[in-house]
């Protein structure tokens, strides 16, 4: 067992419910933690000891391993402060001379972001600044929410790089979800707005690609680009939907990892086998476009999603970027469903078996979508404050 398997945010709060359900003397026994001397989680007005909330959490994500105790951690209070640490935002730069940003940023699923040895972790938040292009235009052209941490790798299956070579260069990257509200771009100038994007540190750079945007500046980019806060809760739903295991069926929820792996990858054989036989070039571009597979023959395309499923695939999940994708012409859905799964290797399931169809063309009916979740804009002012602690013993 080790911290860094620690990864779901929810498993955190549910270690920190815990806490203020036992109270502190108790949660502390309960895990066998001594208290905290210089690190805590701060939460919602809250202040808890970092390693003994870590260590909970952890059983809360792991329930077949448990949760971590004192005497499992490497290092000490500040390797696990710097799991537990806050999102931080930031401001990544571009310069579209090099890399087609405002293009990514509009048909990429997942980007990778290079970062070299930063403190950039997964959860943070960016703005995504575009030095001048041609026009002498410079500004923010979208918002990011990081997904994972730094690891080393390449980029060149990213074909948004003006020179291929610039995707080959393996260093420190962090996988990042765009979001691109209709107000974007916003672009540096003379109007009021402008004045506000020239006043960012990344605006007066001379070089670099990171930049620290303060709570404020971000709040205010924010509400002056209409930033839908729903698409950031959309994208972490999905994660914890896709990486939970409680349950079995389902397209990905409830599969682990290595599961929807193995489904995902049986789903994309079927579609290739079946495509190639109708078409002259089946190409899988599932890395760098919202859609899996590219089917060309002659002048004609046809941009195609690949579902695989356990269930019997009455219902499959979109991201936002597919369902703006199918709704122009050339788009089709391949759905495999009622894959079997072979678990007595639990690290290497094999899947094989399903039902195949597909839909060409297709668009998603209206009617037929249902919204994962809600966002709601609540007026503090309309509470009554109250007490959350009452009683609790001083740190």
């Amino acid at each position: 067992m080790a911290l860094a398997a620690l990864t779901d945010k929810v498993a955190v709060e549910c270690a920190i419910a815990e806490f203020d359900t036992l109270g502190r003397a108790a949660f502390l026994a309960k895990y066998g933690f001594g208290p905290a001397r210089s690190y805590f989680v701060l939460f919602r007005g809250g202040r808890y000891d970092s390693k003994a909330i870590a260590g909970a959490a952890h059983g809360y994500q792991h329930p077949d391993q448990g949760p971590l105790v004192s005497a499992g951690f490497r290092g000490g209070e500040t390797t696990v402060a710097e799991k537990l640490r806050p999102p931080v935002t930031w401001a990544f730069c571009a310069n579209p001379k090099r890399y087609r940003v405002s293009e990514a940023v509009r048909h990429l699923e997942l980007d990778y972001w290079a970062v070299e040895r930063s403190d950039v972790r997964a959860g943070d938040r960016a703005a995504i600044w575009q030095t001048r292009d041609s026009r002498g235009n410079r500004g923010v052209v979208a918002f990011a929410h990081v997904l994972g941490d730094p690891e080393p790798r390449t980029d060149e299956d990213n074909p948004f790089w003006t020179n291929s070579a610039d995707g080959q260069e393996r260093c420190y990257r962090v996988p990042v979800s765009y979001v691109v509200p209709k107000r974007l771009p916003l672009w540096a100038g003379d109007t009021e707005v402008g004045a506000f994007l020239k006043s960012l540190s990344v605006a007066r750079s001379q070089g670099g690609s990171l930049f620290k945007v303060t709570a404020e500046q971000w709040s205010h980019l924010t509400e002056l680009a209409s930033y839908p806060e729903v698409s950031i809760v959309e994208i972490e739903v999905r994660e914890q939907l896709r990486h939970r295991t409680s349950a079995r069926g389902g397209q990905g929820f409830g599969l682990s990892s290595s599961e929807r792996k193995a489904v995902e990858e049986h789903a994309m054989g079927i579609a290739l086998r079946h495509l190639e036989l109708e078409w002259d070039v089946v190409t899988d571009v599932s890395r760098h476009r919202s859609y899996d597979l590219l089917c060309q023959r002659a002048s004609e395309e046809l941009r195609v999603e690949v579902k695989g499923t356990a269930s019997a695939g009455r219902q499959v999940v979109l991201t936002r970027n597919e369902v703006e994708a199918a709704q122009e012409p050339g788009y089709a859905l391949f759905i495999v469903s009622q894959i079997d799964l072979d678990r007595s290797a639990p690290h290497a399931p094999v899947a094989s078996g399903g039902t195949a169809r597909l839909f060409s063309p297709w668009t998603p009916p209206e009617g037929a979508l249902q919204p994962l979740v809600y966002a709601c804009d609540i007026d503090n002012d309309d509470g009554v404050a109250v007490s959350v602690h009452p009683g609790r013993e001083e740190v």
